[in-house]
């Protein structure tokens, strides 16, 4: 009798390990996302883009600084930049040698950047929710509250306490990965996230 009681504690205790284990593992995405944009001003890096079911891929670099400034840099196939001072949303084409200039308002509300922003609107604009872990890598998805948003669903994955690959869905059913590398939270000059249009440029205001 003193055995089997014996076994069957030791069962419950190796029963109740493994569920705070995966208790703890489900809150371990959520977790790394709350506590990464709870303390960085800044996030900057490489990125590989890809689309899913097409062969090609972007490749570049990016740069956040809260509240709202933006810089997202492509350098193949071709050299297109988006850049954000928070009041100016600028996208310049090298290969027109044009720059269009738009309001930057609210532009990056429920988008991949704001979730890599943070900030304190955050959780007003996505739903947010662990996802679990995968490939190594602890996850966080996030759903616009706008219904009216590009994006139907965005998932961010963490690794070592960093933004490794984001995975957007849009409304229109296409899928985008990106791979995050090299990234840094050090504080960038307010000059990476101003731009001049080159003399002779086309420069159209929308």
């Amino acid at each position: 009798m003193t055995s089997w009681i014996t076994q069957f504690k030791q069962a419950s205790l190796a029963s109740l390990l493994v569920t705070i284990c995966f208790a703890v593992q489900a809150e371990s995405g959520l977790a790394a996302y709350r506590n990464f944009i709870g303390k960085q001003q800044n996030v900057s890096g490489d990125f590989v883009q890809s689309t899913v079911g097409k062969a090609s891929k972007q490749t570049g670099s990016f740069a956040l600084s809260k509240p709202a400034s933006f810089r997202w840099a492509i350098q193949k196939p071709f050299e297109q930049l988006l850049i954000s001072n928070g009041k100016t949303l600028t996208q310049w084409d090298a290969d027109l040698n044009q720059a269009t200039l738009r309001d930057a308002g609210d532009l990056l509300t429920n988008t991949p950047a704001a979730l890599l922003l943070g900030g304190a609107a955050v959780e007003k604009q996505f739903g947010l929710v662990d996802a679990g872990t995968q490939d190594g890598l602890a996850w966080v998805q996030a759903t616009p509250k706008d219904k009216e948003s590009q994006f139907k669903l965005i998932k961010l994955g963490f690794k070592d306490g960093s933004p490794a690959l984001l995975i957007a869905q849009d409304s229109f059913g296409g899928e985008s990965r990106i791979e995050l590398k090299n990234v840094s939270t050090q504080a960038q000059p307010a000059s990476v996230f101003q731009f001049t249009a080159p003399k002779g440029a086309d420069v159209v205001k929308m």
